[in-house]
């Protein structure tokens, strides 16, 4: 049964691309999410140190440029998936005042899973590296098949071992040609 998250995840960068805000929200979740002291860690430092591969960068450096100029909000759905829930959420950039950047995020929906160990940061890892689009939270296969955890899984075999891959960001094509293509070119 879908369960009901109303908060809203805010943090501000400034005109040199700084974290300078975060609302208590967005601490909450952070903690609830096994980053403790995070939002301690991002005040001041460059929103870039905290994204970890270039497609995202570049797309968040496509969604704060859009943001700058003030046109539209620019709203992109992407999913934080925790061990035990699938979560569906929204992004939504900004501009404010003195040109600095509001990043609001929310759950739109969310539903229970079975406790996936491959998504807890708890979880003993070994050396090989195991593709997880930063978006949809899908596993890239070794046929460039893109997998749901539950079923990646399954199929992958990540579970016959005592340890499981670690985990490294990009983005799929699917998300990719989602994110890049509207009626403007531009992300949607």
């Amino acid at each position: 049964m879908p369960m009901r998250d109303e908060r809203k995840f805010i943090h501000v960068v400034d005109g040199e691309d700084r974290i300078i805000a975060v609302n208590p929200a967005w601490s909450e979740f952070a903690d609830e999410n096994a980053s403790p002291a995070l939002a301690a860690a991002v005040i001041g430092r460059p929103l870039w140190e905290h994204i970890c591969d270039s497609d995202t960068l570049h797309l968040y450096q496509v969604l704060l440029e859009r943001a700058r100029k003030g046109t539209r909000p620019a709203r992109v759905p992407f999913r934080c998936d925790s061990p035990a829930l699938r979560r569906f959420m929204v992004m939504e950039l900004v501009l404010q005042e003195d040109g600095l950047v509001r990043f609001t995020s929310w759950v739109d929906r969310q539903e229970a899973r079975p406790f996936m160990a491959l998504l807890d940061p708890a979880q003993a890892r070994d050396e090989a590296l195991l593709k997880m689009c930063g978006w949809c939270k899908k596993i890239e296969s070794a046929d460039d098949e893109w997998l749901e955890v539950e079923t990646a899984v399954a199929r992958l075999g990540l579970f016959d071992a005592v340890t499981v891959p670690r985990l490294t960001h990009t983005m799929c094509q699917a998300c990719y040609a989602r994110l890049y293509e509207d009626d403007a070119g531009e992300p949607s």
